[in-house]
């Protein structure tokens, strides 16, 4: 049964594909014509790219061995990279369990995707996170792959105008909660029945360049590298892998607010903000969220299996951070 249901996935997929480029071409003849937006024409570009990336990605993980059939927890599971990053893991065959102190995300992610569970969870309180995994534990019955993604921008401003309440905040949404859950699915890892296992965290561009007026957030992110690697060094002997990724400036909400508090703070509009943050990166481009999913997916996949204490970059050959 699970077999027809992936090979009717390829043929939903290349149905979908083929009928979409077909229309792509007729919308690019009306675009030369003047009977179609340019606007029209990207957005069904994108809507092509999208799936087009991920069949590839499945792809990848075809050959016999090499795919995404775990059991993983995903902190901030509901929305932006979380949310891709449960899509691609369930789509792959794994079975998932997420929180998030978003409701309403986590309720719409829960009735989204098959083979998924969660709790609400505010894993800047040690006993909810706790209870996280004691969920997780009744859930899963197990635990293959743990990805601590929860992350906060915290505050923009000066250091000398940063209250020790928001340092804080930022700094145990950001990096005690990678510590803590880290700490709770190590054990777990090893005695899965599984050889080895992946922890990957989520640090920022922030965490090796710095960032002006973020100082809580760049500190917290650079703090994820040292732990990631410490990790990796104390449990590569039982095969368990610890990576980290540093996204640039990922396309999305977060993304949008991030700009909004720094133009208010330097007094600037959003549109010069965005194209400052744009400008840093050698692409010209803000990540699309997928594409950091992919790369944990890669990561907690076979051909993942020799990569461990690693920081890396997803940011579009960022060079610095205005």
């Amino acid at each position: 049964m699970k077999q027809m249901r992936e090979l009717k996935k390829w043929v939903t997929d290349y149905n979908f594909l083929k009928h979409g480029i077909e229309d792509l071409e007729i919308l690019m003849d009306f675009e030369k014509s003047g009977d179609a937006e340019t606007e029209e024409v990207k957005s069904h570009y994108q809507t092509i790219l999208f799936r087009l990336e991920d069949v590839e990605f499945r792809n990848m993980l075809s050959e016999e061995g090499d795919d995404l059939s775990a059991v993983l927890q995903i902190t901030a599971g509901a929305g932006g990279i979380g949310r891709e990053t449960t899509r691609l893991f369930v789509e792959a065959g794994a079975k998932v369990f997420i929180c998030d102190v978003d409701e309403t995300a986590l309720e719409n992610t829960l009735s989204s995707f098959d083979n998924v569970s969660g709790a609400r969870v505010d894993v800047s309180d040690p006993d909810q996170f706790k209870s996280f995994f004691s969920k997780a534990d009744e859930y899963l019955g197990g635990l293959d792959i743990m990805i601590n993604n929860a992350g906060t921008a915290g505050p923009t401003a000066l250091i000398e105008d940063i209250s020790l309440e928001e340092w804080n905040n930022c700094v145990n949404i950001n990096l005690t909660s990678a510590f803590l859950g880290t700490q709770e699915s190590i054990p777990r890892i090893k005695a899965s029945d599984n050889d080895g296992g992946s922890i990957i965290n989520l640090s920022s561009a922030a965490g090796k360049f710095g960032f002006p007026l973020r100082s809580p957030y760049s500190a917290a992110k650079w703090a994820i590298v040292g732990l990631t690697r410490t990790t990796a060094l104390e449990v590569g002997r039982y095969g368990i892998r610890c990576n980290c990724i540093q996204p640039g400036p990922v396309d999305g909400d977060r993304i949008n607010r991030v700009i909004q508090a720094k133009a208010k703070a330097e007094g600037v509009s959003e549109n010069q903000t965005r194209d400052e943050m744009m400008s840093g990166t050698t692409l010209h481009t803000f990540i699309p969220q997928r594409h950091i999913a992919s790369m944990i997916g890669y990561l907690c996949s076979d051909f993942g299996s020799t990569i461990t204490g690693q920081a890396l970059s997803v940011d579009g050959g960022l060079e610095s951070i205005p």
